[in-house]
């Protein structure tokens, strides 16, 4: 389980920030408080970078080999931990992916998985690929969608914040997953929406 003082703060891409500065500078700022989480990333975060990954796979394997080494002190290929490194520290890194291979790379290397943008009623299959290898965690993410003509989605739960707290109710009496938060997709005022947001929290806790 997640224990409550770790800040994730979502993913970044390898591709874009070089994985071991990113693990000794997250865990610096954050004095060991913070979830590392890496993703290949789409078309919106490296398009603009004409940037592209052949073998996302071995990118991302590779990423969480050389941050754990850094964050922990330890040789790994091409690094050897300078003597003025920060003192060795266990940040938990996570991995996000949409495809099979990449959950169960997950499940192999990493300590635990964001799971999100899946149709809600098909979670059994992503977190059966997560969980292949290693029972890790499972931080699972339910886009939600406050307004009243939002449109049917089966990656979404849907309604006023009391129905959307219900829908995270559901999902976690049925797959249990280590925790579990909403990815804000109405596309509406951002203030309106971390308001219902806020409530439908509110509402799941009580």
């Amino acid at each position: 389980m997640i224990p409550a003082r770790w800040l994730g703060v979502g993913i970044t891409s390898p591709a874009l920030r070089h994985p071991g500065a990113i693990g000794s500078t997250l865990d610096e700022l954050s004095n060991a408080r913070a979830i590392l989480g890496f993703g290949v990333g789409g078309v919106a975060s490296l398009g603009p970078f004409a940037l592209t990954v052949d073998r996302p796979i071995a990118v991302i394997r590779d990423a969480v080999r050389l941050a754990r080494a850094v964050i922990r002190r330890e040789r790994f290929e091409g690094y050897e931990p300078p003597v003025h490194a920060a003192p060795a520290r266990d940040v938990p890194i996570f991995i996000r992916g949409r495809g099979e291979q990449m959950n169960r790379l997950a499940s192999r290397e990493a300590d635990g998985v964001f799971l999100s943008g899946f149709d809600l009623a098909a979670l059994d299959v992503p977190i059966e690929w997560a969980r292949s290898v290693r029972d890790i965690d499972v931080a699972l993410f339910a886009s939600a969608r406050f307004n009243a003509d939002a449109p049917d989605d089966p990656t979404s739960l849907c309604g006023e914040p009391g129905a959307v707290a219900a829908g995270m109710h559901r999902l976690v009496d049925r797959h249990q997953p280590s925790t579990i938060g909403l990815a804000l997709v109405d596309g509406g005022g951002a203030l309106s929406m971390m308001e219902r947001a806020i409530a439908a929290v509110h509402e799941f806790r009580s």
